[in-house]
């Protein structure tokens, strides 16, 4: 192969491995799902949906203000940071697997939503690491605003911090 082939190729691989790595947001078909809330004297189920959203993936480490879906199985070994306000999907049939755990910090918040309410709703696995929350604050850190509405949730703090809520000896956020 020639020098000016091999650099050509060269770029554009690299140029592929950067695209393919990077999530992105995208209009798409509508994903469904379950808002709940409290009218003072039960919990109230509205459906929705929303179409400009992120498909979790491997790689999807960084979820900022926007809406974030997970399809299928995937598992996540490094540690997820939550930035700004974040809506986390969790289609019927998924899991999500968080081996790192999900960082909230104050003044970021992380709300969870089920596709459904039924048996086969998504599910979710976070575990801490070093005195972090396993959904919240990280080590010595104050958690930030974790609503979940649904789903089922399994969430282990590493070393002293909280399941879900601040990393060692700090405030869990609201």
């Amino acid at each position: 192969m020639n020098k000016t082939l091999k650099k050509t190729l060269s770029i554009i691989i690299t140029i592929l491995m950067i695209v393919t790595s990077v999530p992105v947001s995208f209009a798409a078909d509508d994903v469904n799902y379950i808002e709940c809330s409290w009218d003072g004297t039960k919990v109230v189920h509205k459906p929705k949906s929303v179409s400009s959203y992120t498909v979790v993936e491997i790689g999807t480490t960084a979820w900022n203000t926007g809406w974030y879906v997970v399809n299928g199985q995937v598992t996540i070994s490094s540690q997820i940071m939550v930035s700004g306000d974040v809506h986390l999907i969790l289609a019927d049939g998924a899991y999500l697997n968080a081996q790192q755990g999900i960082t909230v910090n104050e003044g970021n918040s992380l709300t969870i939503y089920s596709q459904s309410l039924d048996a086969g709703m998504g599910r979710l696995r976070a575990a801490g690491i070093y005195d972090g929350a396993g959904i919240g604050g990280g080590g010595a850190e104050n958690g930030g605003t974790v609503t979940i509405t649904g789903g089922t949730v399994t969430a282990k703090g590493g070393g002293c911090g909280a399941g879900i809520g601040g990393g060692r000896h700090r405030d869990g956020g609201i």
